[in-house]
Parts: structure tokens; C-alpha cells; sequence
């Protein structure tokens, strides 16, 4: 079970938070919870930044959101449930601290990869 809490803007920079749970089939390592969180904490980031608020909101009541999110984390691990738990506004004057998670450190596997693909 991954449970989270963050702020993000919309196109209309209105400060919204969004609380996500998504529940995994099987029981699975830290690597792939952290994974999981990484993907769906940049994917709700970037998707919303593209929204103003209501369209957003639409998005959210006829689950296009949950649906995306779903889709995208499936290639990770096999999720259960992907929901939006809980949405609200921020109000103003409250500083925002969350911003797009950096990238997962690769593993040595994928640099020697990279370094063989750019040799080449």
C-alpha cells in the first residue's frame, strides 16, 4: 500500500493537494514501492501542471485520471487499486514545497549500458 501527500499547481495556478493510494497485487520490495511513488508523484505533477482546476476536477470525477495513472505504473508493477483519495485547494500564502521528485538513481547495469550506447 503507497499512500501519499503533495501540492501541485494547475495551469490557472491554483494550488491544489492530491492524497493517491495505490495498493499493489503481491507484496513487493521498498525499490519498487519508491519506484512506484517516483512515477506517479511525476506523472500527477506533470499532468496537472497541464490542467487549469476544473478541468482537472472533470478529469478526476470520470476517473481519465486514475485511468492514465493506472496504465502508467502497470508497466512497474501490477496495481490493484489506483485512486485519487482525496483532492483540495491550498489556501493562499502556504508555501509549496513540492516539486517534480529527481530521477531514481540508475543502477551500475544501465550507466555501462548507456556508456556502451554512446561508444558506439
Amino acid at each position: 500500500k503507497i499512500e501519499d501527500s503533495f501540492v501541485v499547481n494547475t495551469k490557472d495556478n491554483q494550488h491544489v493537494r492530491v492524497k493517491p493510494i495505490l495498493i499493489t497485487k503481491n507484496k513487493t520490495t521498498s525499490a519498487v514501492l519508491q519506484n512506484l511513488r517516483h512515477h506517479m508523484r511525476a506523472h500527477i505533477i506533470k499532468l496537472v501542471g497541464d490542467l487549469t482546476y476544473l478541468e482537472f476536477v472533470n478529469n478526476l470525477i470520470t476517473h481519465r485520471v486514475q485511468k492514465q495513472l493506472q496504465d502508467i505504473l502497470r508497466k512497474v508493477y501490477p496495481l490493484t487499486v489506483c485512486e485519487i483519495r482525496w483532492m483540495g485547494t491550498e489556501p493562499e500564502g502556504v508555501p509549496i514545497k513540492e516539486s517534480v521528485p529527481p530521477p531514481l538513481a540508475t543502477s551500475q547495469k544501465e550507466e555501462e549500458q548507456e556508456a556502451v550506447e554512446a561508444s558506439a
